[in-house]
């Protein structure tokens, strides 16, 4: 009886101990998503916006400089190259956020194996 409690216990041990060092990964991936996502929200904030005031500034000097010559071309021409610039910019970041591999996918292929190699050392079917 003593064999089947210490063995019970040695496989309980072994569990939480492959808990914690699955739950030690995840911290490190959620730190590292933070970290990546922080990265790009402020290098694309600072981007975006000095965009922002460059286009301005391009947009009122070719309109100035066309003022008399083509005024509504140019204005058109201007209106439909910032759109298409705008327009691709939200198809590449949705393209991105699709591709993007799941959250704490080494995490869940961890636990997968955690638990195949469990089920396995019991005598379970690994199903």
């Amino acid at each position: 009886m003593s064999l089947l409690f210490g063995s019970a216990r040695r496989l309980l041990a072994t569990v939480l101990a492959m808990g914690q060092a699955r739950l030690e990964l995840a911290g490190i991936e959620l730190a590292d998503e933070r970290d990546r996502l922080f990265r790009i929200a402020a290098f694309g904030l600072l981007g975006a916006f000095a965009l922002a005031i460059s286009l301005v500034s391009l947009t009122i000097l070719v309109a100035v400089a066309f003022w008399d010559v083509a005024r509504m071309p140019a204005l058109i021409a201007i209106t439909l190259v910032w759109m298409g610039l705008g327009f691709g910019a939200i198809w590449r970041a949705q393209y991105l956020v699709r591709m993007a591999p799941s959250p704490m996918s080494l995490t869940l292929a961890e636990l997968r194996r955690d638990l195949a190699a469990l089920r396995k050392s019991i005598g379970g079917d690994g199903s």
